[in-house]
């Protein structure tokens, strides 16, 4: 191999390095969005859980108060 072509391999090879960096910054970013995407959805359904269980509780209350005061009188 000459000289010549030792550099224009090594050219072409960090021209190919280059390309590759720039493709994984890319797909980098895309992952980023996508998990920060998924992250914000995660919050919104587990806030859904959490006042749906507040709800389930709260119901769960209302109907004991009843039968806590029908026991109470028959004790």
């Amino acid at each position: 191999m000459t000289i010549g072509g030792f550099r224009e391999f090594a050219r072409r090879t960090d021209q190919n390095f280059a390309e590759i960096k720039q493709e994984l910054r890319l797909v980098r970013d895309d992952l980023k969005q996508e998990i920060h995407a998924t992250r914000e959805e995660l919050k919104q359904e587990i806030r859904g859980v959490g006042d749906k269980l507040q709800a389930f509780a709260d119901r769960t209350d209302a109907n004991f108060k009843p039968i806590e005061a029908k026991y109470g009188e028959i004790s």
